[in-house]
């Protein structure tokens, strides 16, 4: 690997753990301007036309009716999870949600063995699986809401999320790849984040929408979060695909609950208790281990 190649993977990386791991406070910052659904789809509606002017630069071929058929269903099912994550920040500190939606890689495993056909979760992911799941229960008891008291919404909200997010995720893998990266990104943003402003319209939330309250520091959460949350982090991590060992890239789910959990305490003095660092330490355990590399195989004796 050239020094090159070495900076521009630290780069990449950095954007994926800190990048990302910095947009559940800048949805926290970016909610107390917009309501939630209409944040989310402000966010990715604004992402999609990046990235399809990008797709336009690069020259990508134009979509297949069966990938942008795909697109939507798939986007759709993104954005609605990112949407839950939004509805949740509402109640719940930011660094928590990042907790839980960080045990993503677990329940993928879990979905795509149960409903995709994918290859049955090893005993050890099994266990990281059921860790996992102990954690979550046990931070939905230490950090409930605001108030002290157990928020439904909030947590109905996230429990959505993860499976809208896990479904969206495995479904995309079916495009066939003959539509461009950058392209077929554009339209899951785009649809999704139209199908999340329409959700805002349709529901009561777009009468607490005041577009007086709307100041310079959530507009700035919403650019940072349609830009560097999800064209730069994003680009980065398709590089970081094509070059990078995959379990190395998906090491991520680790460190950005890390992240959101220190930023949220030192920038908006969200609270860690010493139970919810405690019971995120499950959460992150159970990931380590669904994400591990599977032992090597031991060598086969040849017959002298």
């Amino acid at each position: 690997m050239t020094s090159s190649v070495r900076v521009q993977t630290f780069l990449n990386f950095a954007s994926i753990y800190f990048i990302w791991g910095s947009t559940y406070l800048a949805i926290k910052y970016g909610l107390v301007a917009f309501p939630p659904l209409l944040l989310a789809g402000l966010r990715f509606v604004l992402a999609s036309g990046l990235l399809f002017g990008i797709a336009r630069l690069r020259g990508e071929p134009a979509m297949t009716r069966a990938d942008l058929k795909l697109a939507g269903l798939s986007g759709t099912l993104l954005v609605i999870g990112n949407a839950g994550v939004c509805v949740a920040e509402g109640s719940l500190p930011s660094g928590l949600v990042a907790v839980v939606i960080g045990s993503m890689p677990a329940w993928i495993t879990f979905l795509n063995a149960r409903f995709f056909g994918g290859p049955r979760p090893r005993p050890r992911q099994i266990a990281g699986i059921a860790l996992a799941l102990v954690g979550i229960v046990l931070l939905t008891r230490a950090q409930p809401g605001e108030g002290g008291r157990f928020d439904p919404l909030a947590w109905g909200a996230l429990a959505i999320s993860i499976v809208s997010w896990a479904f969206g995720t495995l479904f995309q893998r079916r495009a066939s790849g003959a539509s461009g990266l950058f392209s077929f990104s554009g339209a899951q943003m785009g649809i999704g984040g139209v199908a999340v402003l329409v959700a805002w319209l349709a529901t009561g939330e777009v009468a607490s929408f005041r577009f007086a309250a709307v100041d310079a520091t959530s507009v700035l959460s919403l650019f940072y979060l349609a830009i560097f949350g999800t064209v730069v982090a994003f680009t980065s991590y398709l590089w970081l695909n094509r070059h990078v060992d995959a379990t190395l890239v998906s090491t991520y789910a680790l460190v950005n609950p890390v992240v959101a959990i220190w930023l949220g305490w030192f920038v908006a003095s969200e609270n860690v208790s010493p139970s919810t660092f405690t019971f995120s330490l499950f959460v992150l355990a159970g990931i380590a281990l669904v994400m591990g590399r599977p032992p090597a195989p031991k060598p086969t004796r040849v017959p002298s």
